[in-house]
């Protein structure tokens, strides 16, 4: 009796110490509580990531339509996960929850990784049967300034919290990366399931991107076209978990998109970038303070037409082909001293206007956005900046 007794003592304080770790990291409606690890002892820090891949693998993807359990759990599907990055504007992810929802596959994950611990956004996360969401609680953040923002940190710090839990503890391959202010297109999953197997394999690509920088008509035309560039253009990406890897042990504390567009950091590779954009950002407000917003970023156009891109041959954007044809393009294109030159109508040529110093003032004239990041221009490759101009074909050309 006094062994029977001791052992029901052991299960009892086991079953209690689970449920206090366990369990209290859980809320209702599939939200996970889930610590930073930096923050937990070494040996705490294995139970929490086994404990979230524990909660995750029990998720089970709910047809929105009719309610039916998918057969497949989150584990089971294919290896790519959407991430979509939150804090405290409820109305916003339920937007962008909407938009992604209407026009997800129903085999990939949709992740909510919300910052702090607003319960209006925990709300409208809880609220989608199909997605998951996790909270980062852990919030500590050392300013290199005090007049810096403190929401660029915790935005950088969320994104890792991010990353780290759909690559390394959930071994996803691939992540698609969204904001909490971003629609997105009919076409924005097969734009980026069709460009999939090129990421996997080329290795000069570190990024496919749904969005151009430079997207609001007229300066854009045609809904099939794809560019490479070497400007990361964020708002609606994805990358590949060794990227993730290289990125890891030296992710900054804040302004990690800019970060990410210094050339050390991504060497000499390339992004996919469309001509229409895939997503469209309705953030008005937040942490950048609507910075281009109503200048630029409110004017973008986003594709209303569903391209078949999984039909689609795109082996052309492969660097050795894509940078011959840009070559060839060049060459055969007709050079013109200034925009005037430029016929009215849509013609069969194609066009290119040399820079040198002066790009900021032509840019200003067409409306691009003309502010360079580590000498790159917005969606430059090699250093030209391809726009469309009364319909046709503009390369500015260093």
């Amino acid at each position: 009796r006094n062994r029977l007794t001791i052992f029901a003592l052991i299960v009892a304080f086991s079953l209690f110490s689970f449920y206090f770790t366990y369990g209290s990291n859980r809320s209702s409606g599939g939200t996970f509580q889930v610590p930073n690890p930096e923050n937990c002892e070494k040996g705490n820090s294995i139970f929490v990531n086994r404990t979230v891949e524990k909660i995750v693998e029990k998720i089970v993807l709910v047809n929105a339509t009719n309610g039916e359990a998918l057969q497949s759990k989150l584990y089971d599907s294919p290896s790519v996960a959407v991430m979509i990055v939150a804090y405290d504007r409820p109305d916003y992810l339920k937007r962008t929850l909407e938009s992604v929802l209407k026009y997800a596959p129903k085999d990939i994950p949709i992740i909510v990784f919300q910052d702090a611990r607003d319960e209006r956004v925990a709300e409208v996360a809880r609220s989608f049967p199909r997605v998951a969401h996790f909270q980062n609680l852990y919030r500590s953040i050392q300013k290199q300034s005090a007049n810096e923002l403190d929401g660029y940190y915790h935005l950088a710090n969320n994104y890792k919290f991010g990353f780290e839990t759909v690559f390394d503890r959930l071994k996803y391959e691939f992540a698609i990366v969204l904001e909490d202010d971003l629609e997105v297109s009919p076409d924005f999953f097969d734009y980026m399931m069709g460009l999939l197997p090129l990421l996997d394999r080329d290795e000069s690509l570190f990024c496919i991107s749904a969005w151009n920088d430079n997207g609001r008509p007229p300066l854009i035309e045609d809904p099939e076209a794809l560019y490479r560039t070497d400007f990361f253009p964020g708002l609606g990406w994805m990358l590949k978990r060794s990227f993730w890897h290289e990125l890891s042990p030296v992710w900054p504390k804040a302004y990690w998109d800019d970060w990410l567009r210094n050339r050390k950091r991504k060497g000499d590779r390339s992004c996919i970038r469309p001509e229409i954009s895939r997503t469209f950002t309705f953030g008005s407000s937040g942490t950048s303070n609507g910075q281009f917003y109503y200048q630029y970023l409110a004017k973008m156009k986003l594709n209303d037409q569903k391209i078949p891109w999984l039909e689609k041959d795109l082996s052309y954007l492969e660097k050795e082909r894509y940078d011959a044809y840009l070559d060839q393009k060049v060459k055969d294109s007709v050079v013109v001293e200034n925009l005037k030159e430029i016929p009215k109508e849509k013609v069969e040529k194609s066009f290119v206007l040399h820079y040198q110093n002066n790009f900021q003032s032509i840019a200003r004239e067409l409306g691009l956005m003309d502010d360079p990041k580590d000498e790159v221009w917005r969606t430059g490759y090699k250093g030209i900046v391809s726009l469309r101009y009364n319909s046709n074909l503009l390369m500015l050309v260093p």
